[in-house]
């Protein structure tokens, strides 16, 4: 039932898009210009999983202001390899049309968190001859898939986990370097993958999320904190958490 929920609520929100394409973005330390991208498309069954991967993509992307010491430090990005590599932020909008290929409204666009529509959006405001229906159609079909896997999986405290810790939550090693967006885009494919076909791994971590949310009943936080331990909830015991609750109020 977990799993059919799960997958019942992520095909509500591709709305029968038959291709999703996976982005990565990274961005100028303080006005937020896209400076490189990276993206995975690819083509999906009726029943969510992968049937074709495309060859992935990715670019170097001029900005208006300077990249920032800390996010070359984290990206291994550089003025230099900007000046060497980088494409104007218009350029860049054709290339990726020609990559996705099919028209944007046929397509789901999935990040991880909802911080790459910002800088798509911030990127807008300093190139003034962008194509400016291109991002409105994509935040228009876009998915943020940390929401989707975080109803399912969290961490013990009940936090998202990033990128790469969900990978390790579904057993699976990250690929590349960190903050590479052609990777990033790669490896969030990959968790979609794994949510998609370890209906097992989602199930238990469901029940141990529900187990641990603080806004869950004072009774159903402690029958679900008996089973999860193998013990058997027997009506005395209802009677006994209900108990409890009664007094504690």
């Amino acid at each position: 039932m977990i799993y059919f929920n799960a997958m019942s609520n992520l095909k509500a929100r591709l709305h029968n898009k038959k291709y999703i394409v996976f982005f990565d973005l990274e961005a100028t330390q303080f006005s937020h210009e896209t400076i490189a991208i990276g993206a995975f498309k690819v083509e999906i069954n009726k029943d969510l999983t992968i049937r074709k991967v495309y060859k992935g993509y990715k670019e170097y992307v001029v900005a208006h202001e300077r990249i920032g010491k800390i996010v070359s430090e984290l990206t291994g990005i550089t003025e230099e390899t900007i000046s060497k590599e980088g494409v104007q932020f218009a350029t860049m909008q054709e290339r990726f049309r020609k990559y996705v290929k099919v028209p944007f409204e046929k397509v789901m666009f999935v990040a991880f968190g909802n911080n790459d529509m910002h800088i798509l959006r911030s990127s807008l405001q300093h190139n003034m001859h962008s194509f400016k229906d291109d991002v409105k159609i994509m935040g228009n079909n876009f998915i943020d898939f940390s929401e989707i896997v975080g109803e399912f999986v969290r961490d013990d405290n009940g936090n998202l986990y990033s990128l790469i810790n969900y990978l390790k939550a579904f057993g699976i090693t990250p690929e590349g370097e960190a903050h590479d967006p052609l990777y990033d885009a790669k490896n969030l494919m990959l968790l979609y993958k794994a949510f998609v076909d370890d209906k097992h791994l989602l199930a238990e971590s469901y029940k141990k999320l529900l187990a641990k949310k603080s806004f869950n009943p004072y009774v159903a936080e402690k029958v679900m904190k008996k089973l999860l331990n193998g013990e058997d909830v027997t009506p005395s015991d209802l009677d006994k958490y209900i108990k409890e609750y009664v007094e504690k109020k």
